[in-house]
């Protein structure tokens, strides 16, 4: 069982990024990364384009830095739990296990079987589309929590548990910076989705 737990930090995200460039290393170590992904609906009703982005307006979920409502919403954790092997003078990581929880929140036209049909054929394409690029959100955290794995695989030896605390404390703390930055810029660049077809109605 792994003894050591560790859980450092979460993001919100509205929107995705890529992770360009990752640390590549070899695995040496008895690891696995556990993905846990969730997606949840808010239900929103209307017969008009304009009733629909005023209830995603009203109802949306809010992103934790911004405090602003968004259609689509992706939060991520990324936790490390971790066994160590300590002897006179020396310490190691033994087992480790990273964490990725995903939780998507959507929204859901519960009567679109009333709406116009170029309506629903509009809504159903900008529902795709916006499913996408919150997908794009889940790849990036994978790819940091992936890149956090590799790392922690790269590990060595340290002369105490406090020291081996303080090296996986660093790597986490690292990748949380890293992944926010990334988020940021992407968002930046297209414009929380909307430069690839995340608009309605």
């Amino acid at each position: 069982m792994l003894r050591q737990v560790k859980n450092r930090f979460q993001g919100s995200i509205s929107d995705g990024c890529w992770l360009g460039c990752l640390l590549l290393t070899a695995f040496t170590l008895n690891a696995e990364m556990k993905v846990v992904r969730e997606v949840i609906r808010y239900d929103v009703s209307g017969k008009s384009g304009a009733d629909l982005r005023a209830e995603m307006t009203r109802l949306g979920p809010v992103h934790r830095q911004s405090g602003n409502r968004h259609d689509g919403y992706t939060d991520w954790k990324i936790s490390c739990r971790y066994d160590y092997e300590l002897k006179p003078g020396r310490c190691r990581v033994l087992n480790f296990v990273v964490e990725l929880d995903v939780r998507i929140t959507l929204p859901r036209w519960i009567d679109i079987g009333e709406g116009p049909a170029p309506l629903a054929a509009n809504w159903r394409r900008y529902l795709e589309a916006l499913q996408r690029h919150e997908d794009g959100h889940h790849e990036l955290a994978k790819a940091v929590a992936q890149n956090l794995d590799r790392q922690m695989n790269s590990m060595g030896m340290y002369t105490n548990a406090k020291a081996l605390r303080e090296a996986v404390d660093r790597l986490v703390d690292n990748a949380s910076a890293t992944c926010n930055q990334l988020q940021n810029a992407y968002d930046k660049d297209n414009d929380h989705g909307r430069n690839t077809g995340v608009r309605f109605p």
